[in-house]
């Protein structure tokens, strides 16, 4: 009987092999030059099986994903931070050189990622503390909005008074993100005690314009898929590359623009829109 994992690891190794002869081919991909775009690698290679349903040509990316993470592991290519484009490494360096280079990178990117998450958590702590001395209370508020004194207010009127509906189905696009900047600046905060800037509402507006210009959806079609863009824009995604631009802006504003959505349509269903 044959070894089936053993013929796995010859197709792991043979998939390799393919990436780095189309890389060594690829004169962008070249060390020191611009590098490729994962979904450069993944067409140019013939990784792509077609659309099918619960499995697109995005999503079919994940394998390639993979074999780009070992192939950095193994110092033999590198991802630009950047443009989030790949390409080899310096042969030059010898390999526990470049072994370290690797590490040395991934360790900054989750050094950067957990101070992003400092300074968020450092918002929200701040938020909480000035609206619990407004109030004259201790407590701050909780993720529904519930508390002590004037914070109780918040849920007996409901928290999602305040959100623009009338944009949300996508007959406008100037509806849409007015709705949701207004979502942002008012009724999140009340919810969740984050106060963002203004130049936040302004980038997280302009990513979602973005990735549905990218997608080339209407907007009724892009609210219909906003969970599945998160999903592949998100950690893991086929599209994470794009979604991590701007320290992690990208897919940062799908996750807060389907949480619009999702208290938009929760309101309208209060008032027997749907």
């Amino acid at each position: 009987m044959k070894n089936l994992r053993n013929e796995g690891g010859v197709i792991r190794e043979e998939t390799k092999n393919l990436i780095l002869e189309f890389m060594r081919s690829y004169p962008s991909c070249q060390p020191g030059q611009e590098g490729a775009t994962q979904s450069d690698i993944f067409r140019e290679c013939g990784f792509d099986w077609g659309n099918y349903e619960t499995a697109s040509s995005s999503n079919q990316q994940y394998w390639l994903v993979a074999a780009l993470r070992q192939l950095e592991e193994e110092g033999k290519v590198e991802r630009i931070d950047m443009s989030k484009k790949w390409r080899l490494c310096d042969v030059s360096l010898p390999l526990a050189e470049k072994g370290l280079l690797c590490q040395i990178k991934n360790l900054l990117r989750q050094i950067e990622q957990i101070a992003q998450q400092a300074t968020d958590m450092a918002a929200r702590l701040e938020t909480a503390q000035s609206a619990a001395g407004a109030s004259g209370s201790s407590y701050p508020p909780d993720s529904t909005g519930a508390g002590k004194g004037e914070n109780e207010g918040i849920k007996q009127t409901g928290v999602f008074d305040n959100i623009k509906i009338s944009g949300a189905r996508g007959e406008n696009e100037v509806e849409v993100m007015k709705g949701f900047q207004d979502y942002l600046r008012d009724s999140r905060r009340n919810l969740r005690g984050w106060v963002y800037e203004q130049n936040t509402v302004y980038a997280y507006t302009n990513s979602v314009k973005m990735v549905r210009e990218r997608e080339v959806l209407t907007w009724d079609d892009f609210v219909a898929k906003i969970g599945s863009l998160v999903a592949e824009y998100g950690t893991g995604g086929a599209k994470q590359d794009i979604g991590e631009e701007g320290h992690r802006t990208v897919i940062n504003a799908l996750k807060r623009f389907e949480e619009y959505i999702a208290a938009t349509k929760a309101a309208q269903a209060n008032q027997g829109d749907f």
